[in-house]
C-alpha cells in the first residue's frame, strides 16, 4: 500500500506543476488513512480524495450480516439494471421539499441534488430541503422512460412504519438488539486489508464476547 500511494502522490505532483487538468476533477485513491492529510495538501482544491480499502471492509462486513446488500450493490455497480441520471428539477415541483418529490415518481428513487457551482452535490438530503429552479435531481432509475414526474402525487404519502407509535418502534430496536448472539468468527486468509479494516469493523458489529 505504500508503494501505491507513493506511485500517486508522484502523479499529483505531476498534474499539480501542469496545472492540469484545465477543466474537470482529479479523483486520488489514497490506500493509508495516514497519508490522506498530504494527498490533500498536494491534490489541492481541486482534488477528490477516497480511501477503497476501508470503504470496501465496511461493505464486506455488512454483505457478512446481510446478504441481501450484496445483491444491491452487485445491481447498483453492474451494466444491467438501474442506473443514475440527472434531470432538472420540474416546474411543478419547485418549493416542494426533497421527501414530498419522491411521491411523484412511480419507478424511480430520488438519491440527491446537485446545485450550482463546482462539486457541490448532495447525496440522501434533509428530508426538508426545498427544491429550486437552479437544482438538479439525481434519480436512480431503471431508463429515461421513468425520469418524468408525475403531475399527482402517489398514495403513498408515508413511508412503512410511520405510523406505529414510540413504544412500538422502541420494542422492535430492543428485540433486534436481544437478537445479538456470541460468535465465533473464522477468517480464511490474511492480508492488510483484515489486519487493518476488517477486524475493526467486526468488533463494531459484533456481540460482546464474541471471538
Amino acid at each position: 500500500r505504500e508503494v501505491r500511494d507513493a506511485s500517486t502522490l508522484q502523479m499529483l505532483v505531476a498534474l499539480s506543476g501542469k496545472g492540469w487538468p484545465v477543466k474537470g476533477r482529479i479523483l486520488a485513491v489514497c490506500s493509508l488513512a495516514g497519508n490522506r492529510p498530504l494527498f490533500e495538501k498536494v491534490g489541492g482544491a481541486n482534488t477528490d480524495i477516497i480511501n477503497i480499502d476501508e470503504f470496501l471492509g465496511k461493505l464486506m462486513i455488512q454483505c457478512s450480516h446481510q446478504p441481501g446488500i450484496g445483491k444491491a450493490v452487485n445491481d447498483l455497480f453492474s451494466f444491467g439494471g438501474n442506473e443514475f441520471y440527472a434531470k432538472p428539477v420540474e416546474p411543478h415541483l419547485l418549493g416542494k421539499r426533497f421527501h414530498e418529490a419522491q411521491f411523484y415518481y412511480k419507478d424511480c428513487i430520488l438519491a440527491g441534488v446537485l446545485q450550482p457551482g463546482p462539486n457541490v452535490r448532495t447525496l440522501c438530503p434533509a428530508s426538508d430541503m426545498v427544491l429550486r429552479e437552479i437544482d438538479e435531481l439525481v434519480l436512480f432509475a431503471p431508463d429515461t422512460n421513468a425520469l418524468d414526474a408525475m403531475k399527482e402525487p402517489s398514495d403513498q404519502a408515508k413511508p412503512p412504519g410511520a405510523d406505529a407509535s414510540p413504544a412500538r418502534k422502541n420494542k422492535a430496536l430492543k428485540e433486534d438488539v436481544m437478537q445479538e448472539k456470541v460468535e465465533t468468527i473464522f477468517l480464511l486468509g490474511w492480508n492488510t486489508l483484515v489486519s487493518g479494516v476488517l477486524l475493526y469493523e467486526l468488533e463494531q458489529v459484533s456481540a460482546k464476547g464474541s471471538r
